[in-house]
């Protein structure tokens, strides 16, 4: 296998490629999720600990953990009824 599905030769007819394409989408994508988790995980504790002790820099922290949960993306905080950071 390669990192392009285009790049294999796949000897099927045309519905078992385009499933074969969805399937490849569908592992890509659980595995940037996979390592968002991972991320989050490794982070999670010590984001918790800063936030529960009420530091000066409280806001940020709440920042920098929205940043972990929803990517680089500011469109998933508006999703959930909050605002853009």
């Amino acid at each position: 296998m390669t990192n392009s599905p285009g790049l294999c030769v796949f000897d099927g007819t045309p519905g078992d490629r385009l499933r074969f394409l969805s399937l490849w989408n569908d592992a890509e994508l659980t595995q940037v999720d996979l390592k968002l988790l991972t991320s989050l995980q490794k982070q999670l504790p010590k984001l918790c600990t800063d936030l529960e002790s009420h530091t000066a820099h409280r806001a940020s922290k709440f920042r920098e953990l929205y940043g972990l949960v929803c990517g680089s993306s500011p469109v998933a905080l508006k999703d959930f009824g909050g605002s853009v950071v």
